[in-house]
């Protein structure tokens, strides 16, 4: 069954979108990495496996003393799905451990519409966000960016029917995340059997910042519409596990499933 090339593409967005997911030279910090958990995931559509990504988490002991984490994330089209978009984004996240909030954020993006590197430097306790290119950022409260708010959600522990709403910046604009737990489920994956919660994820544009209009990756462009909505499911009994993920696309559901671990 072929489909028509403008399917295809949205299509390659999606993908992105579902990794949400969240890599960058580790400079951002002086400090020494101590130990380190890499997720792999595959991304199936139509029943093939046609994208690959990677969710990295280090530990790190940053410059004043403190605790910090890296977050890492890398998704790549496969070869033959290249020919239809190709993808190699890579994003990484410095988190304060006590707070889960970002503190430096960098994406460099490579794909068939787009070459891109951004960073961002987030001041919690001054209110801001600066740019590498000057640009300064007010906020109204702490605010995460995509990875530090994934890995939040990674740490916390869901109760049922639980709503957590998180403040995020992204692509110039301040979004409320709004996540739902909805219910406990088994899932199967190919390294084993999980008990997990199922989350509803939406954005919502917040009511009281400027809107901008900012060219970015498919990832952003993607999961910034409030008629979107994609479904995550964390591990119940082992936190830092997103073993699935899904977003519904015409005419077939996306979906990204845990797919190894290394340590």
């Amino acid at each position: 069954m072929r489909y028509p090339i403008l399917l295809q593409l949205r299509f390659w967005c999606i993908i992105h979108c579902t990794l949400f997911a969240f890599s960058a030279p580790s400079v951002l910090s002086s400090g020494e990495t101590q130990r380190q958990e890499t997720y792999v995931y595959s991304f199936q559509y139509l029943g093939l496996t046609v994208a690959e990504g990677t969710i990295t988490i280090s530990d790190t002991l940053m410059d004043d003393g403190t605790s910090g984490k890296y977050m890492k994330t890398r998704a790549t089209s496969l070869t033959a799905a290249s020919v239809l978009f190709r993808i190699d984004n890579k994003y990484s996240t410095l988190i304060d451990t006590a707070t889960c909030l970002p503190l430096l954020y960098t994406k460099n993006i490579e794909q068939t519409n787009l070459s891109q590197g951004c960073h961002f430097q987030f001041d919690q306790k001054n209110l801001c966000i600066l740019s590498a290119e000057g640009e300064k950022i007010s906020l109204a409260a702490p605010t995460h960016n995509f990875f530090s708010a994934l890995y939040y959600m990674m740490n916390h522990t869901f109760q049922p029917k639980e709503i957590l709403r998180l403040p995020v910046y992204a692509a110039g604009n301040i979004w409320e995340v709004r996540a739902e737990a909805l219910k406990t489920e088994m899932i199967a994956t190919s390294i084993g059997t999980y008990r997990t919660v199922q989350v509803e994820i939406e954005f919502h544009r917040h009511s009281n910042f400027q809107e901008q209009t900012r060219k970015t990756d498919v990832l952003t462009n993607r999961l910034l519409q409030e008629d979107v909505k994609t479904y995550l499911w964390f591990s119940a009994t082992e936190n830092g596990v997103v073993v699935k993920a899904e977003y519904e696309l015409f005419p077939a559901g996306l979906r990204m499933m845990l797919a190894g671990y290394m340590k």
